[in-house]
């Protein structure tokens, strides 16, 4: 059973994708937490001083805000700069590929180049690479495409979280 989901990605819905994934990764999560502790032990130990000076203060936010903001005018960008992410797009999940087929392009991925595809609450993300990901809104599959589509990426040897 083919299953074909057509979409048109909004600069919105790019740039929480891209947030989302940015997010998934271990290393930022760590410098998030770092930033936060930071700010957290300097707002509720100001010793010796009883108030922290500015620069104690900004260089945690600083640390927590470089990541996401970066993302997030990258994404605007890149959304703006290339064509083919506003097009609409036509995703095929067939026997022995994921297909996509846009206005100006076409691409065929055999299923054993496929790193992954995994669901999150919003996201079903077919895995290219480690880094790079096509999402596709959830909302867009039926409860029984999802389950057919496990059965696919499962006969294809597919590491998924269906």
């Amino acid at each position: 059973m083919n299953i074909s989901i057509r979409y048109q990605m909004t600069k919105n819905d790019f740039v929480a994708l891209n947030i989302y994934i940015l997010f998934r990764k271990g290393i930022v999560r760590f410098v998030m937490a770092i930033g936060l502790l930071s700010l957290l032990n300097i707002m509720l130990f100001p010793f010796p001083r009883t108030e922290p000076s500015f620069k104690e203060v900004f260089i945690p936010i600083i640390i927590m805000a470089q990541f996401p903001l970066i993302t997030y005018f990258a994404a605007k960008k890149n959304f703006n700069a290339k064509n083919r992410l506003r097009e609409l797009i036509l995703y095929e999940f067939r026997q022995h590929q994921f297909a996509m087929t846009g206005e100006s392009f076409s691409q065929e991925v055999s299923w054993e180049k496929i790193f992954k595809v995994t669901k999150s609450k919003k996201w079903l993300l077919v895995w290219q690479s480690r880094n790079l990901a096509n999402g596709i809104p959830l909302e867009l599959f039926q409860e029984e495409e999802l389950a057919s589509l496990k059965s696919l990426l499962l006969a294809n040897n597919i590491r998924n979280n269906l």
